[in-house]
């Protein structure tokens, strides 16, 4: 489902729904909620987080790379959705080991978690929740977490070189409605 067969082919998003796959091309890719990619080609992922998380995978000797984005840390009942950090995290293990990777070569980041709902205990929001899901997924696969950009009070933009395993951070600045007009504080 993730694999590619020649660098020049379409790589395949997986989403919500397991039937519901959709060919995208390879260079580029935005992630929406509940999705993750990984493509044995150069290709830079890119995606936006508040209180989501994504978890950047990257096997140096390989030189591939993967992200997930998902919005709630475990699943709910039977449903096994990459929406949720468990399901996320090992589905993006598994597409990263079927294009080769090995599991002792993966190395992570974690992004996101910050406390952006209007929800949650303090100290235990969803996003925290969602960084800590993070945590105990790739402890349990052994994958070693070289940085994290997570917590805060806004969202981030992050781009996943996927060649070089690099990753770029930035800021996304809140908004707060005002007479149902947006202003940017």
């Amino acid at each position: 489902m993730y694999r590619s067969s020649t660098a020049t082919s379409p790589v395949i998003l997986k989403t919500y729904h397991a039937t519901a796959f959709a060919a995208v091309p390879s260079d580029r890719i935005f992630l929406s909620p509940g999705t993750l990619f990984c493509a044995p080609m150069s290709s830079v992922i890119t995606t936006v987080l508040g209180s989501c998380v994504a978890v950047c995978l990257w096997d140096g000797r390989e030189h591939v790379g993967g992200m997930n984005h998902y919005v709630l840390p475990r699943r709910m009942e039977e449903l096994a959705s990459p929406h949720f950090g468990d399901v996320a995290i090992d589905q993006l293990v598994d597409g990263m080991t079927e294009l080769g990777c090995r599991i002792g070569s993966l190395q992570a980041k974690i992004f996101g978690g910050a406390e952006v709902l209007p929800f949650g205990a303090k100290g235990d929001t969803v996003g925290n929740q969602n960084v800590r899901i993070a945590f105990e997924s790739l402890r349990r696969h052994c994958i070693p977490i070289l940085t994290r950009c997570t917590g805060g009070h806004s969202g981030i933009l992050i781009r996943l070189y996927s060649e070089t395993g690099d990753v770029a951070v930035r800021s996304v600045a809140a908004t707060h409605l005002n007479d149902g007009v947006p202003s940017s504080t």
